[in-house]
């Protein structure tokens, strides 16, 4: 399912007012099962955005220097299995 901006504004929201809301928020099981939902659903939208930002120009340049799919992965903000599908998307 495709993520409009305003779910992702509404699940900031709600991530940082969870944060916010206990001092002890770590310890209460039920509190970090919601942060960790809302970062996940965050998180998988981070890697698709990435994709953009890759020109295969730009990752060939930093493959020839002898940067490490780690490395390069890290450069465009992204995970090194996103790289992977982004590369399997681009050959």
């Amino acid at each position: 399912m495709k993520k409009n901006k305003n779910d992702k504004i509404i699940a900031r929201k709600l991530l940082l007012g969870l944060l916010n809301s206990k001092e002890n928020w770590i310890q209460d099981t039920e509190t970090v099962e919601k942060i960790q939902s809302l970062a996940k659903f965050l998180s998988e939208e981070k890697g698709n955005n990435n994709y953009s930002r890759v020109s295969v120009e730009e990752y060939v340049r930093c493959f020839k220097k002898g940067m490490s799919q780690e490395k390069i992965a890290n450069k465009f903000g992204m995970t090194v299995s996103d790289l992977k599908k982004w590369r399997e998307s681009n050959d």
